[in-house]
């Protein structure tokens, strides 16, 4: 459990930003749960290639495992959002 909560800590900013714009909603609905699960599909640079936030996360992963393997000696971790977040990455059917 702890090294999954770290393996994902680098995308919380992501998760939290939406999860920000959406307190005035208080509960967490059908249409929150999902579109939490849709910011999965935000198009973010990570390591200077653009990808979708869930691809990013598979391809940390498997680099943190390599690491912990000891096929590699460092995890690189760059990322940004690219141009401006889709509205329907924010706000989904809410």
């Amino acid at each position: 459990m702890n090294l999954g909560s770290d393996l994902m800590e680098p995308f919380r900013p992501f998760i939290d930003y939406w999860v920000a714009g959406h307190k005035r909603l208080g509960n967490l609905t059908p249409d929150i749960k999902y579109g939490l699960v849709e910011v999965q599909s935000l198009i973010i640079k990570y390591n200077g290639r653009k990808m979708h936030l869930s691809e990013a996360v598979n391809e940390h992963v498997h680099k943190c495992l390599d690491f912990l393997n000891g096929k590699t000696e460092e995890v690189r971790i760059e990322m940004s959002l690219v141009d401006e977040v889709p509205n329907n990455a924010i706000d989904d059917n809410i």
